[in-house]
């Protein structure tokens, strides 16, 4: 019965690193995948001359980039709210996609420019946005190619050791 146990808590412990780890990755992408979908919101806006509503429609539609969970809840609160609040909202709910609070509320400073300003001044103040965010995702990346098997090997190590305790 006890190494049942040991074995299930092995493997619980295994789990929770994996997933700390899992996290790293996670965050890199979507910094990544954010940082090209602002690109692409910005060109929409200042070249195409697309309203912000069609634009935050076709970024929520692009399903292969993870960046389009955020454009979608944004864009499902625009039709209810001020794009201004829509955006701030949806920027500040950022730690479900593992952004910080530095981040959450530099994509949240966004939506006050957002439509706002002609479109040369837009595309200079959203281009520094979007060089914050590459840069974000450069630490990101470089932090997860350094902790991302620390955590997983501190999940597995942290199982062995309570199941020899166990014992």
């Amino acid at each position: 019965m006890k190494s049942v146990g040991a074995i299930m808590v092995i493997l619980s412990c295994s789990v929770l690193g994996l997933s700390m780890a899992d996290a790293l990755r996670t965050r890199a992408e979507f910094l990544r995948s954010l940082a090209r979908a602002l690109t692409l919101m910005r060109n929409e806006l200042c070249t195409s001359m697309l309203t912000v509503g069609d634009v935050l429609k076709m970024l929520a539609e692009s399903q292969s980039d993870p960046a389009h969970c955020f454009f979608a809840e944004c864009s499902s609160r625009f039709g209810n709210e001020s794009l201004k609040n829509a955006w701030a909202g949806t920027a500040l709910g950022g730690k479900a996609w593992g952004l910080e609070d530095d981040e959450c509320r530099a994509l949240a400073e966004l939506g006050e420019i957002i439509g706002r300003y002609e479109a040369e001044k837009q595309r200079e103040l959203i281009d520094r946005v979007i060089v914050y965010f590459e840069d974000r995702a450069k630490l990101a990346e470089e932090e997860k190619r350094r902790q991302y098997k620390l955590r997983a090997a501190l999940g597995l190590g942290s199982g062995l050791m309570l199941a020899i305790l166990m014992i």
